[in-house]
C-alpha cells in the first residue's frame, strides 16, 4: 500500500540519525461470527488482524497495518518487528517491548537456520526478511517481554493502535522479492506465498479437495449443509479415530458412525442397490408388517417401540453427569436437568422432539435449532455446549447399535441363512476376484512350507 510506505519512510528519516532506538508493539487476532441476515453460519468465522508500533515517548512516530492470510496473533507481532526494522537505521541498536513471549523465542531461534528448517516452519517468509534485515542493517536487536495490560502507557498506547489496524487503510501484502543464500525460492498457492509447513499444506489442501468433491455427490443434500453444525460430527469421528482409536471395538464404533454419516450403512434399501437379485424380497426382518427398511422405518418399526424408550432414557441418563460436569455446580438437581433435557429430547419417544433428533442423528449430525437450544437451556459456552452435544450424539448411536441394529443384524443373518445367501454372493466381482487370489496366494505359500518341512 503506498500510503502505508510513504508513512514508513518519513518515520524513517525522522530517526536517521539515532543510533538508539526503543520501540513498543503490539499484534492483534480477533475473531467472530458474521452478523448480516444472509451469513448466519456457525461454521463461518471472520478474523481481524492487525500490528502496529510507536516510538518510545513519542506516541506521533506510529504506524498501524491491516494483514490478511495465515491469520495467527503470533504472525501480527512479527509484522509489527518487520515495521520496525525497517523504520530503523543501520547500525543501530533497537529494543523493542513486546507482550508476547512466544513472537521473542521464535525470533531468538532463527539464528543460524538453514533454509530447508525455515521453509518447514509457520510464518517462514515473514522470519526469512527479518534475517534479512537484521544482517543487511547489522543492528543489534534487543527483545524485551513486558507484561500485559499491567499500566505501561507506551504499551497501552501500541495495544489501541493494533485494535484499531483492523479496520486501517493500511495493508501489509507480504510478497517473496528477495532472495538469498539460504533461500533461493519460496512455495506459492496461487500468488500467495505459503507461509506454513509445506508438507501440512499440501496434506490440508489435498483432504479439502477431497471433501469438496464429497459434498457435491448427489447422496448430499444441497440444502441440508447450512442448517448443520458440522463442528459436532467432526468432533465426535475425533474421539474414536488416530491415537483415540486404542482397541478393537473402537475401531468398529467409529466405522460404523461413519457409515451413518455417509449413508452406506447395510440397511434394506442400501442391499436393494447393491445386490439386488439376492435382496429383492428382503424386508424388515423384525417386524411382521413387510415394510421396505431404511432409517426412518427404524424409528417407526412396531419391533422398536419400547426400545426407543430405554435409548431415549439411558441418552438421559448418560447425559446428566456431563451436564453436571460442565456447569461446574451440583445445585442443579437431577429433576431440573430432566425437564430441561425434555424440551430437547421431548417427553416421550414418540414425541416430534425425539423423531426429529433420531432422524439427524441416525445421519450422525446435529441441527443449529437443536444447537442453539441446548445452549440455550443449560447456558453453555459454544466450547462446553460443544462437548455436550457430542456426547448426546455419541450416546444415541451407543445405544442404538447395540439395541437395535445388532439385533437387527442377527435377524438378516438368519434370513440370509435361510436363503443359502453366503459371504460370496455378497461380495462385488472385483471383491471376489481378489478373495480368490489372496486364497490361491495363501495355498501356494502353505505348499511351499509343507515342501521345505518335509525335505
Amino acid at each position: 500500500d503506498d500510503n502505508f510506505k510513504i508513512r514508513l519512510i518519513e518515520i524513517r528519516k525522522a530517526l536517521a540519525e539515532r543510533t538508539t532506538v526503543e520501540y513498543y508493539i503490539d499484534g492483534s487476532f480477533t475473531s467472530n461470527f458474521p452478523t448480516s441476515a444472509d451469513a448466519q453460519d456457525t461454521n463461518l468465522i471472520h478474523t481481524n488482524i492487525g500490528a502496529a508500533f510507536c516510538i518510545n515517548n513519542e506516541p506521533s512516530l506510529s504506524a498501524q497495518a491491516n494483514l490478511s492470510q495465515w491469520p495467527s496473533s503470533t504472525r501480527s507481532e512479527l509484522v509489527a518487528i518487520f515495521m520496525v526494522l525497517l523504520t530503523s537505521s543501520i547500525d543501530a541498536k533497537v529494543k523493542i517491548y513486546t507482550d508476547s513471549q512466544s513472537t521473542i523465542q521464535m525470533i531468538n531461534n532463527q539464528y543460524n537456520k538453514s533454509g530447508r528448517k525455515l521453509l518447514k516452519q509457520t510464518n517462514s517468509l515473514i522470519l526469512f526478511k527479518i534475517n534479512i534485515l537484521l544482517q543487511e542493517k547489522k543492528m543489534d536487536l534487543k527483545l524485551v517481554k513486558v507484561k500485559r495490560h499491567s499500566g505501561d502507557k507506551m504499551n497501552e498506547i501500541a495495544d489501541k493502535l493494533t485494535k484499531s489496524a483492523s479496520s486501517s487503510s493500511n495493508y501489509f501484502n507480504n510478497r517473496f522479492n528477495y532472495s538469498n543464500r539460504t533461500v533461493r525460492f519460496f512455495p506459492v498457492y496461487k500468488n500467495i506465498p505459503i507461509e506454513y509447513n509445506l508438507r501440512k499444506f499440501i496434506k490440508t489442501l489435498m483432504n479439502t479437495k477431497v471433501a469438496a468433491e464429497w459434498s457435491q455427490l448427489k447422496t448430499n443434500e444441497k440444502k441440508l449443509p447450512k442448517l448443520i453444525v458440522w463442528n459436532i460430527t467432526w468432533n465426535l469421528i475425533h474421539k474414536y479415530k488416530g491415537f483415540n482409536c486404542i482397541s478393537v471395538k473402537k475401531h468398529w464404533y467409529l466405522i460404523f458412525i461413519i457409515k451413518l454419516f455417509a449413508k452406506i450403512l447395510p440397511i434394506g434399501f442400501i442391499l436393494i442397490q447393491r445386490k439386488s437379485d439376492i435382496y429383492k424380497d428382503f424386508v424388515c426382518r423384525r417386524c411382521n408388517d413387510n415394510k421396505k427398511e431404511d432409517l426412518y422405518h427404524f424409528i417407526i418399526c412396531k419391533a422398536n417401540k419400547e426400545i426407543w424408550s430405554k435409548i431415549r432414557k439411558k441418552i438421559q441418563d448418560d447425559l446428566i453427569h456431563t451436564i453436571l460436569k460442565l456447569n461446574n455446580q451440583q445445585k442443579s438437581t437431577d429433576i431440573d436437568i430432566y425437564k430441561k433435557l425434555n424440551k430437547i429430547l421431548g417427553i416421550h419417544h414418540n414425541s416430534r422432539e425425539f423423531t426429529d433428533f433420531c432422524i439427524l442423528a441416525l445421519k450422525a449430525k446435529i441441527n443449529n435449532n437443536l444447537f442453539n437450544l441446548a445452549k440455550q437451556l443449560f447456558e453453555f459456552t459454544e466450547t462446553k455446549n460443544t462437548i455436550f452435544m457430542v456426547t448426546l450424539l455419541d450416546s444415541f448411536i451407543i445405544h442404538f447399535k447395540e439395541l437395535i441394529w445388532l439385533p437387527r443384524c442377527t435377524a438378516t443373518i438368519v434370513w440370509e441363512k435361510a436363503n443359502n445367501i453366503e459371504r460370496k454372493d455378497k461380495l462385488s466381482k472385483s471383491e471376489n476376484m481378489e478373495h480368490y487370489f489372496k486364497s490361491s496366494h495363501q495355498q501356494t505359500i502353505l505348499k511351499a512350507r509343507k515342501t521345505t518341512i518335509g525335505k
